[in-house]
């Protein structure tokens, strides 16, 4: 898949297939998604606002996605957004992170969200490297609270303002 030909869209329910394949991949073969099981449509997709969740299409394939779910159901953080994307394993380090990143920050300010959140895997070097990267800093760590085919895991938060 060539990147120089990429779209960016808001997500269609055409896609949730091709979203849960990405997903699920990174559920069975690494340890950068928390499940030890495939997920299904349910699972995956409460909770997230239709208008907050972007596509990577390359070749009319999704490459990847991502989204933002508010922080906490309450008035008092509404200024605050968690993050989380996935990018399909064949076309990772092609720079499509960064562009579905800057789209959702875009989206972002421009819904009133001041604060962006990411927790990633302690195991998911590439994603924490990625996240400092990309001016986020490491503003928590929630030790072992995740354990995964036996293995224990850290939560590690990260935050950055919108500007």
């Amino acid at each position: 898949m060539c990147t120089c030909n990429y779209i960016i869209r808001k997500i269609k329910v055409d896609d949730k297939p091709a979203i849960l394949d990405i997903f699920n991949y990174y559920v069975e073969n690494s340890m950068a998604a928390y499940s030890e099981k495939p997920v299904n449509e349910e699972y995956f997709f409460h909770g997230i606002k239709e208008s907050w969740f972007y596509v990577v299409e390359i070749e009319q394939k999704i490459a990847g996605f991502a989204f933002l779910r508010p922080f906490r159901a309450t008035p008092t953080s509404s200024h605050v957004a968690q993050i989380g994307y996935f990018i399909d394993s064949k076309c990772t380090h092609k720079g499509l992170g960064k562009k579905l990143l800057d789209t959702l920050f875009k989206i972002a300010g421009a819904d009133g969200i001041t604060e962006i959140l990411a927790h990633v895997s302690s195991l998911n070097t590439p994603s924490l490297n990625f996240h400092k990267k990309q001016g986020f800093n490491e503003c928590g760590r929630f030790k072992n609270v995740i354990i995964k085919n036996g293995i224990p895991i850290d939560m590690v938060w990260f935050q950055k303002s919108v500007k």
